[in-house]
């Protein structure tokens, strides 16, 4: 099978984010020979083993794209999508919802679709909808305190971004972070009007 990435190659991985290719081996699994390309994880010491033949889930870091992102973002305006599901406020701990029972299970499926749905842009690896999951879940964190999968997820995008963000414009992990955190404090004070 011919590679599509050569050696050097900086990729974006669904589940780990980027990383270079620092290799293509050829291994024998169980009787069958299989090619792999050794992807080193970026910031970390992980290095992890792709089959060519699942290669279409991984694909190229694009540092235009990412530039482009960053400067003209528009979150999507899926409304129901990002619900605030809960207690309106976290400080009132005695507060009792009388929501029907039916309208709490409407609510809690609705909410798994957008945790699934978020999930899905997180692995996909597209900057886009990594960044629209992490404007969404940061202005939502502003309002009141994020479940734990919430934060995991904000987490995850916020991860991605960085990463995406010292590839992109040669920046050192902490000036990614504080890039981050001004983009998108500026984005949600505009009320979702970013930079055009």
């Amino acid at each position: 099978m011919c590679a599509k990435y050569s050696v050097g190659t900086q990729i974006v991985h669904p589940v780990h984010g980027i990383g270079t290719v620092v290799d293509i081996k050829h291994e024998n699994l169980f009787g069958k020979t299989e090619d792999f390309y050794i992807v080193k994880i970026a910031n970390s010491e992980l290095s992890i083993s792709v089959p060519l033949s699942k290669e279409d889930n991984i694909h190229a870091v694009d540092i235009d794209r990412i530039n482009k992102v960053y400067m003209s973002f528009k979150p999507s305006e899926e409304k129901s999508e990002y619900l605030d599901v809960g207690i309106e406020n976290p400080k009132i701990v005695a507060s009792v919802s009388l929501k029907p029972i039916n309208q709490k299970k409407n609510t809690m499926v609705q909410r798994n679709k957008v945790v699934k749905k978020n999930l899905e842009k997180l692995k996909s690896g597209n900057i886009e909808e990594v960044v629209d999951v992490c404007y969404h879940l940061s202005k939502k964190e502003l309002g009141r305190i994020l479940a734990i999968d919430e934060k995991k997820m904000l987490g995850q995008a916020q991860k991605f971004i960085v990463r995406s963000f010292m590839l992109a414009f040669n920046l050192q992990a902490n000036e990614a972070e504080n890039m981050l955190k001004n983009w998108m404090s500026n984005l949600i004070q505009n009320n979702t009007k970013p930079m055009s």
